[in-house]
Formats: structure tokens, C-alpha cells, sequence
């Protein structure tokens, strides 16, 4: 049980006490003696030791839920971790914690008793100096045990034996809801069908959030920038909302955001931004009109949606015959008229959410694999992309946090992703302070919608 010697553990150790005074080092140890020992470090001889010397303190100081959570869970901090410590966790001959994993001999009660007054493993290693040696009876080890069995059993909201739950949130459009919906259905029955998440299957509830049914987090696929309703509960969604509460989880930005990030998209292609707005358009075409043909052709004109509408730009520089590449934040969001942008002969780019050239080869055959169960039609590719990268989100960060995650474990996880290769979108990376997985945004060339630029 790794421990970090911070002020912060004693005084959270005093502090329980103080509030849970039913204890007593005086008093003898009951049946439930492995709660005393756990939640506040309460044994018979009162002692344990730290560091690599043999260096005793009051063993109050150092309960196992400082460090190892309220259900045994593990923790990860400063680069230091604890292990998850559930009994079905370290009865196992495989541990699995916030680092990875890896074989390992399954603990006994005998092994589990060397462990914590020796500080040796159950291969027979060294356990780190962070890591208090407790001065333990056969007693107390067995009410331990018992008491690891008992939190390890306990569910989290939303949580059963053999489920899940989740709700799940939708657009308001009704032909990207049908396509959401079969797909992540599609792939919620496939994880199902190879045995769930730890034989749990994972339980989509589409309907109100305020349902009789305890869910452990929330599928946020609408497209619309709407903040949460429910700041409590873990949400994971695609687009990030202007005003979110601290518990959501995205996967992109929104595209109203798009407008912070044209100027070094379009430097990035090597052409040379003039954006509307900075300049207004007259003074715009002014420029233009002193460019050189080459310089035309090697310039961008960056047309935000909150300025004037994108036609009228077109109209005014096709009646001058001038003709630089466009790109639109708004060009697949706004209506347009379409006879107007079909007749621009330079190319017109609008900005999207990466999408299908972000699909690894193992998510082409993944999501054939899926389209075919799912009778998924040819429309809606982007999103059904995006919703298969949330569910690859989800379902890696359930596995990693184990079968005895709670919630809590369940933040630390998603905070821990770098580069996390989904297979259907681009690599996420979050930690405490950053919620948007990937910032990463294409430019689309314009087709007429009825050729799937929708799609």
C-alpha cells in the first residue's frame, strides 16, 4: 500500500478520527476490526514503520484509504502509484493499475500478511520504501481481508453485477439520431457478445436524465453546443459546450470554435491568410486587386460566420472577376445559396472535425466489421465516426480502471490518456486541465450537399 508522506494524509487521518470516534486503539478489536485497520489505521500495537529504516510512528497515520481509495481502488499521484488492493484484484495472478500490468503470483492470506509487516511481494520482491510495514496479528490480517472482500462488492451508481448503465444523449436531428443511435447500439452488443466489461454488458438509456434508472455517466453525442445538466455525473462527449462544468470529457471543439484556428490552418498549407473583419471588404478587394495572378492563387481569404454572409462575399468578388481561394467556418452550417457557391470557380473549403482520414487500418476492418452487423447505410459517416471513437473512449477507460472501478478511479483514467489510439478518429490526450481529447480540425473542400458533404 504505496503512501504519500504529505501533511495533507495526517491531517486527513486526524480528521477522520476525530469524526468517526467509535474506535479506539483501547479498545479490543471486534469481527469488524479490518474497517478500524483500513479507514483509519487503528491495529493493536499502534505502530508501523516507514522509509527503508525501521523508523515507527503511530500507525493511525497511515490508513490504507489514504492512498488506496474508499474500495481499494488504487491511486496515482506524482508519478507514484498504489495498487488496486481489492481481494479480487490481489487474489488474481495478473495486476492491472493506472501503469499498465502484468503477471504476477495470486495472493494468499499468508503472502498478504508477508506483504504488509515485511514489505515483500508475493513473488518474493521488494515493495517500495513508500510503503508503511504494519505490525499485524493473524487476526487482524483475516478482518482485513474480510473487510477488502466486503468495499470490493460494493457497487457505484449505475453499476450491478452484470451491467453498466448509461444514458445517452442525442441530436435533435432526427437523421443523425437514427445513425447515432444504431451505431453506438451496434457497438455496445458487440463489446456485449464478447463478454461486456468484465462480464458486465454495457446498458445505453436513451430517456430523460431524470429516470428512475441510477446511471454511472452520461454519452453526450449531440451536435448542438449545449452545456450539461448534470455537473455530477461523468459525461463523454463529442463536441466540447461553451460553458461546462469540470466533469465532461470531449473528444473535438465545437465548431463555433473553429475561427481561433483558420489563420494557422490556412499557413499551414502555405497560403497567405486575408481575413474579413480585421479588414473590411472593400479594403479587402483593394488588396486583390494589386496581386499578381500568382499572388492570387497563393492567397486565402478567411470568411468568419459572424461577419457578413459568405454569398454576399462571393457576389462582390465575382463581379470584379477575382477569384482567391476561400475558407469558411460556416460554409457546411449556414444555408446557403447553393447556385452562387457552385459557380465560384476557386476552390472553396469549409472546417470539419477530423473524420474518415484519421481511420486507422484496424478501424477500416473494425468498422466494416460493425457496418455490416448494424445495416449501417452510406450517410452520416463523420458522425457515426465520432460516436465509435467515444464508445473506443469509453470502453478503454472502463477496462483500464478495472472491475472494481468506482467513479473517482474512473476520472483518474481518463486524466491518464496520452496519444490514446482509438482506430475510428485522430489520438486523445487528457489530463486534470485539459478536456478536449484532440484540437486537431481538416479543411473540406466544398461539394454540393446532395454529393455527401453532409455526410
Amino acid at each position: 500500500m504505496p503512501i504519500h508522506l504529505k501533511t495533507s494524509c495526517k491531517i486527513l487521518s486526524l480528521i477522520c478520527i476525530a469524526l468517526l470516534g467509535g474506535y479506539s486503539l483501547a479498545k479490543p478489536v471486534l469481527a469488524d476490526n479490518g474497517a478500524a485497520i483500513y479507514l483509519l489505521g487503528e491495529t493493536q500495537s499502534g505502530r508501523a514503520s516507514i522509509g527503508q529504516e525501521e523508523n515507527f510512528a503511530p500507525s493511525n497515520l497511515f490508513p490504507c484509504v489514504n492512498c488506496h481509495g474508499a474500495q481499494g481502488q488504487g491511486s496515482k499521484e506524482s508519478g507514484i502509484v498504489a495498487p488496486d488492493i481489492s481481494w479480487g484484484q490481489l487474489k488474481q495472478s495478473y495486476r492491472k493499475d493506472l501503469n499498465g500490468g502484468y503477471k504476477r503470483t495470486a495472493y494468499n492470506q499468508e503472502s498478504f500478511k508477508t506483504a504488509l509487516i515485511t514489505g515483500v511481494n508475493s513473488d518474493g520482491g521488494k515493495l517500495s520504501d513508500s510503503m508503511p510495514r504494519y505490525q499485524l496479528n493473524d487476526s487482524e490480517i483475516t478482518g482485513l481481508i474480510a473487510y477488502l472482500i466486503q468495499v470490493s462488492q460494493q457497487a457505484e451508481q449505475g453499476v450491478e453485477e452484470h451491467a453498466i448503465h448509461f444514458h445517452l444523449r442525442l441530436p435533435r436531428d432526427r437523421g443523425f439520431a437514427d445513425a447515432i443511435r444504431q451505431t453506438v447500439l451496434t457497438y455496445a452488443s458487440s463489446i456485449n457478445k464478447q463478454g461486456g466489461i468484465y462480464g458486465r454488458e454495457l446498458v445505453l438509456h436513451e430517456r430523460d436524465t431524470e429516470s428512475d434508472q441510477a446511471v454511472f455517466g452520461i454519452l453526450d453525442l449531440r451536435m448542438e453546443s449545449e452545456p450539461a445538466k448534470e455537473c455530477e455525473l461523468t459525461t463523454l462527449a463529442v463536441f466540447s459546450t461553451r460553458d461546462n462544468c469540470g466533469s465532461e470529457y470531449f473528444l473535438y471543439p465545437h465548431p463555433q470554435q473553429f475561427h481561433h484556428l483558420m489563420v494557422p490552418l490556412v499557413e499551414a498549407q502555405g497560403w497567405t491568410p486575408l481575413v474579413i473583419g480585421h479588414l473590411d471588404i472593400n479594403h479587402i478587394i483593394s488588396n486583390l486587386q494589386e496581386m499578381t495572378d500568382d499572388q492570387l492563387r497563393s492567397t486565402a481569404l478567411i470568411h468568419d460566420r459572424k461577419m457578413q454572409p459568405l454569398t454576399d462575399v462571393i457576389t462582390a468578388l465575382q463581379a470584379l472577376d477575382l477569384y482567391p481561394t476561400i475558407v469558411s467556418d460556416g460554409l457546411y452550417s449556414l444555408p446557403h445559396n447553393e447556385s452562387v457557391l457552385t459557380g465560384y470557380p476557386a476552390p472553396l473549403y469549409g472546417l470539419s472535425s477530423p473524420g474518415p482520414e484519421s481511420v486507422t487500418t484496424q478501424g477500416r476492418l473494425a468498422y466494416a466489421r460493425l457496418a455490416k452487423e448494424g445495416h449501417f447505410s452510406s450517410q452520416y459517416l463523420s458522425a457515426r465516426l465520432w460516436s465509435l471513437t467515444l464508445m473506443r473512449l469509453l470502453t478503454t477507460a472502463l477496462q483500464q480502471a478495472g472491475k472494481n472501478f468506482t467513479h473517482d478511479l474512473f476520472k483518474q483514467v481518463l486524466q491518464s490518456q496520452v496519444d490514446l489510439q482509438t482506430d475510428f478518429g485522430p489520438l486523445l490526450t487528457y489530463t486534470a486541465n485539459r478536456r478536449i481529447g484532440n484540437n486537431s480540425v481538416r479543411l473540406v473542400k466544398w461539394r454540393h450537399p446532395k454529393a455527401g458533404a453532409y455526410n
